[in-house]
């Protein structure tokens, strides 16, 4: 979560985090939220997206690619 929300005080792109998490940078205006009157609710539904981003040179090591192979191989692709 921290990586994630580094890359969006970035300007690197929007995130979906628990309010707890960030408060402190929602707080500070570093973090701002795009969309206040929609919830996600993703436990108990089997249809959840999962997506999973890395910089492709991190790919090359082992700790990031066995996490990349291990998240393949156990979650179905619903496209």
């Amino acid at each position: 979560g921290s990586a994630v929300i580094k890359w969006a005080k970035q300007d690197l792109g929007v995130t979906l985090n628990a309010r707890w998490f960030v408060e402190q940078e929602l707080a500070s205006g570093e973090l701002v939220e795009v969309l206040p009157d929609w919830q996600a609710n993703i436990s108990g539904h089997e249809d959840a997206l999962v997506y999973l981003m890395w910089k492709a040179t991190n790919a090359r090591r082992p700790v990031v690619r066995a996490m990349i192979d291990f998240l393949a191989a156990h979650l179905v692709e619903v496209n």
